[in-house]
């Protein structure tokens, strides 16, 4: 009771209380107590001892609630704190180890929160946890050992025993992802987050195994909200990836899934009463990843052209500029010639002109490479009224140098 107690405190101080303070130094001496080296060992090695998951899964919540930051300090204290749990009390190796010695959902979702949020707090974390690897003693002589723990392995790496734990939550039963309080959805973007961290996608090529299970999570359906976030923050992962994978992608059937989680966050985004920086989190990784893959890929760029401007409608768009040059040579439409309202490429016109920054710039350069980088063609396609602000900074237009700022 202590433990949870003293965890329920501290969620309700960062998440609820402190959001609508502006002094908080009182509250903030208050937490220190909890954030003290001393208090941080302790729950280490309370997390060591317990062996009853629902208190380990405590302990492990008040060390995550103890260690997170609502807003990343790059302070001395913090960074001495996150230093000390990492060199001195091996933080990696003792969760790792708490990991797989656990079938519990819920303990490894919290286990997994709390690398996480270190590897995601403190940049020296991110390098030093792929050279963390923990033993795995044989099943046979230690019952213990988690079931999705591999028969044959002697020793693990972060990414070989997260890899398993995403196999495990994938296609454990109940069917994924389960009822409402199912965590396996939880867990799964824990680790896809802490993936993003440590910049797995610069590797993801060499890592096949890895990379049939980004394409099963990409395939999963729009339907269930806590799927779109798996799906979204496998997305993430992508972003620093070799433009290699795209034909991984197209080979497992994954494109049209990134077109449809597209589709549903571009309408998610024009239907928010709010333009900030969540929505953008949202929609600006798969913006970034279809681009870069469009941009290395002809192939790839040519599935979500079809996609985007559906060959169907193609004969009857090259009738129109056809029209459109008996008037004027050149492309100097204010509207997209043709682009129904409902259509994928009319609601990604509409971001465009969109308020978010990032939103607008990434949107305007996946339509300039669908447009083969033709300044003609991304008039006609988009209209000039749309355009502007990506052919100014293509050299193709006047406009203000700030119009991105």
């Amino acid at each position: 009771p202590l433990c949870r107690t003293c965890k329920n405190f501290l969620r309700w101080l960062l998440q609820s209380y402190m959001p609508s303070r502006r002094r908080l130094t009182q509250e903030l001496e208050a937490i220190q107590k909890f954030k003290s080296i001393p208090m941080l060992e302790f729950y280490l090695c309370l997390i060591d001892k317990f062996e009853k998951t629902e208190l380990v899964r405590h302990v492990a919540n008040l060390l995550f609630y103890s260690t997170f930051n609502p807003i990343p300090a790059n302070d001395e204290k913090t960074n001495k704190a996150f230093d000390f749990l990492i060199n001195e009390c091996n933080f990696f190796t003792r969760i790792m180890e708490k990991l797989i010695a656990t079938d519990s959902i819920p303990l490894c979702t919290v286990l997994s929160r709390n690398i996480h949020n270190v590897v995601a707090s403190y940049a020296p974390a991110a390098k030093l946890l792929p050279e963390i690897r923990v033993v795995v003693a044989a099943k046979e002589s230690d019952s213990s050992c988690a079931g999705w723990v591999s028969e044959s392995a002697q020793d693990l790496s972060y990414l070989q025993l997260s890899q398993s734990l995403l196999e495990f939550s994938i296609t454990t039963t109940p069917p994924f992802p389960g009822d409402e309080s199912d965590l396996r959805c939880e867990l799964i973007q824990e680790i896809l987050r802490t993936f993003y961290a440590m910049q797995v996608g610069l590797s993801l090529h060499n890592e096949g195994r890895l990379m049939t299970t980004i394409c099963q999570l990409l395939k999963l359906d729009c339907v269930d909200k806590r799927c779109i976030e798996c799906k979204g923050s496998a997305v993430s992962v992508l972003m620093d990836s070799s433009s290699e994978l795209a034909r991984i992608l197209q080979e497992n059937d994954a494109v049209s899934s990134l077109l449809d989680l597209l589709n549903l966050q571009v309408s998610n985004t024009l239907g928010s009463t709010q333009v900030d920086d969540t929505g953008a989190a949202a929609l600006i990784p798969i913006l970034v990843v279809l681009y870069k893959f469009c941009q290395n890929s002809a192939d790839f760029r040519e599935l979500i052209k079809s996609a985007v401007f559906p060959a169907q409608d193609e004969e009857y768009f090259r009738g129109l500029i056809q029209e459109e040059k008996k008037t004027n040579p050149k492309a100097t439409n204010m509207s997209p010639l043709d682009a129904p309202e409902g259509t994928l490429r009319h609601k990604m016109i509409k971001l465009l002109t969109w308020p978010q920054g990032h939103i607008k710039r990434f949107s305007g350069e996946l339509f300039w490479i669908l447009c083969d980088s033709d300044s003609q063609e991304f008039v006609y396609r988009v209209g000039m009224g749309n355009g502007v602000p990506l052919l100014s900074m293509k050299g193709f237009a006047e406009m203000p140098a700030n119009a991105y700022s």
